[in-house]
């Protein structure tokens, strides 16, 4: 145990400690301070553990971080050399950044979109990382810290091409892989099974650790698309998973732009909707058209969300556990869409594109009837879905 003011000299500065954070079984965690007053992590290995092999496991955390350079990932400070009890001996010590705030797994489930938004910058900081032929090994709640940003921590069981640790496996049984336990393999397809897990605690809150998704803790509002990726990452098979974080990003981003909602703008109020909305004069329907003149029907039409893409359907619906069910079409006073300087017929369906306008009756002598406004909402643009590195 260090006590509060022992001085580390590292490879690029001083380092005094403070207090004691951690314990753990493999390494202790200083909060310290360096001779500029930066705040800073000291890890040193435990020393009632086994000295030689937590010394080399430290060795290789040490090698993994300076390999690594992602805002979302513990940043490398300084490394050195601490001269110990036992005569020659000297035990690596590794100077990290300070992150402070609340770990992933204090917190539970997140809201929706922010869940999702913590979950893109950490599979962008394991892409990093396997670009950099960095393995984590241990990727799970705890060890992410929402500070400023997502930070990605406790690369203890980190390995690299030219550092492989110990052959003692430390792990947290509840989030390893199945290789991982069945033959203490460590690899960028267990990162991504672990990836799979934290995706699957983010949107559920579920801590069993099973390894088997249970379709009816997912919220409403998960897409079909991210759904498919958490069974993809969680395949027990390591071969069926995405080979590594990147092809795990690539198909993330993907999914992500499934996350829209539809804006309908009827008389300068705007209603937003996710999966469906039906549109008539009728009460029933989710927005309610005033129409004295009764041109518009009971139950006029509907706009409905396939995937990304929005559709405009004539004709009556009921809702059913699998979305709307069409119930009955019309053969007059039918929904037009204004493009390119003229009203076209819906029939049965059009794409909508943003900003269309959409009259819900048309005569070529009296013009458009009951006017919508229609507008994409994006909740991931273009700019949200740029890496942050």
């Amino acid at each position: 145990m260090l006590s509060p003011g022992t001085e580390l000299e590292g490879a690029k500065g001083v380092y005094s400690v403070i207090r004691l954070v951690k314990k753990g079984g493999m390494g202790l965690i200083y909060e310290g301070e360096s001779s500029e007053g930066l705040r800073v992590a000291i890890k040193i290995p435990n020393p009632e553990g086994d000295l030689a092999s937590l010394s080399q496991r430290l060795r290789c955390e040490i090698e993994a971080l300076k390999r690594l350079d992602h805002r979302c990932i513990v940043k490398f400070v300084d490394e050195g050399l601490l001269p110990w009890k036992i005569r020659n001996y000297k035990l690596p010590f590794l100077v990290m950044e300070y992150v402070s705030g609340r770990r992933l797994s204090e917190v539970g489930r997140l809201e929706l979109v922010e869940g999702l938004r913590v979950f893109l910058r950490i599979l962008e900081a394991v892409a990093h990382m396997h670009r950099r032929e960095v393995v984590h090994g241990d990727i799970k709640p705890s060890n992410v810290i929402l500070a400023d940003r997502p930070v990605l921590i406790d690369f203890g069981t980190a390995m690299t091409e030219g550092c492989v640790p110990s052959r003692k496996l430390y792990l947290t049984r509840r989030w390893a892989s199945p290789e991982q336990l069945e033959r203490g393999e460590v690899s960028k397809a267990s990162d991504v099974y672990q990836l799979g897990m934290l995706l699957y605690y983010i949107l559920t809150g579920d801590r069993s650790g099973e390894g088997r998704p249970k379709p009816s803790l997912f919220p409403e509002r998960v897409r079909e698309g991210t759904v498919k990726i958490v069974a993809k990452a969680l395949s027990r098979d390591p071969g069926s998973r995405f080979k590594d974080a990147n092809e795990m990003l690539e198909a993330f981003r993907e999914a992500l732009r499934e996350y829209v909602i539809g804006v309908v703008i009827y008389e300068g109020v705007k209603k937003e909707f996710d999966d469906y909305i039906r549109i008539g004069r009728g009460f029933g329907n989710d927005l309610v058209i005033d129409d004295p003149r009764k041109h518009v029907h009971a139950r006029h039409c509907a706009i409905v969300r396939r995937g990304s893409k929005f559709y405009l359907l004539q004709g009556e619906f009921s809702p059913t556990t699998k979305g709307l069910k069409r119930v009955g079409i019309h053969t007059y006073n039918l929904p037009h869409v204004f493009r390119e300087g003229a009203y076209i017929l819906v029939k049965d369906e059009i794409e909508l594109k943003d900003g269309d306008t959409i009259a819900l009756c048309y005569s070529p002598l009296k013009g458009p009837y009951k006017v919508l406004k229609f507008k994409v909402k994006f909740l991931f643009n273009e700019s949200s879905l740029t890496e942050h590195v």
